[in-house]
């Protein structure tokens, strides 16, 4: 029956990985085999696992900056095309859709159409304020239309000021 020397002890701390020597029910030593040897497998599983995570984690976040905004749909009664009577914009016209706001500069002129990237309403008395931002060059064009529901119903943009947009008939 032999133990473990001191310098089997040094010669263990010296080895690449030391393996424990522990004597068994019998006083023999052996070698035990700890769960350190079986980590390895499943370090290299880690060591390929979570770069390949980390990459495609990052994918997703690029590819949803690089995506397109997605269109924001406008309240439907809003729909349909509005003219002015307003001298300076008279022969003008607003086409609002669901999820594009096109904007006709002249008659017989073909509308410029844009998608809307942002849009709230809010109600207040008669009337609804629609806050909206439609997508133009690359630019949110931020604009504010107050809706008003009485008979006839109108729209009245922030911009220009004074200017009543009625629905074409």
């Amino acid at each position: 029956m032999t133990t473990p020397t001191r310098h089997a002890s040094a010669d263990r701390a010296r080895a690449p990985f030391a393996l424990p020597i522990v004597q068994s029910l019998h006083h023999e030593p052996y070698v035990a085999i700890t769960a350190a040897a079986d980590d390895r497998p499943r370090g290299r599983a880690a060591a390929i696992f979570l770069p390949l995570m980390a990459t495609l984690m990052l994918g997703a976040v690029a590819t949803s900056w690089l995506r397109p905004p997605h269109a924001v749909a406008l309240p439907a009664v809003l729909a349909g095309e509005w003219r002015t009577t307003e001298p300076a914009y008279r022969d003008r016209a607003l086409r609002l859709g669901e999820r594009m706001i096109g904007i006709v500069p002249g008659e017989g002129l073909p509308a410029q159409d844009f998608v809307i990237v942002e849009a709230t309403a809010t109600p207040r008395g008669d009337s609804t304020v629609v806050t909206l931002a439609y997508e133009q060059d690359g630019a949110a064009v931020p604009m504010r239309i107050a809706f008003v529901t009485a008979d006839p119903s109108r729209l009245v943009l922030s911009s220009p000021r004074g200017a009543i947009w009625e629905r074409a008939r």
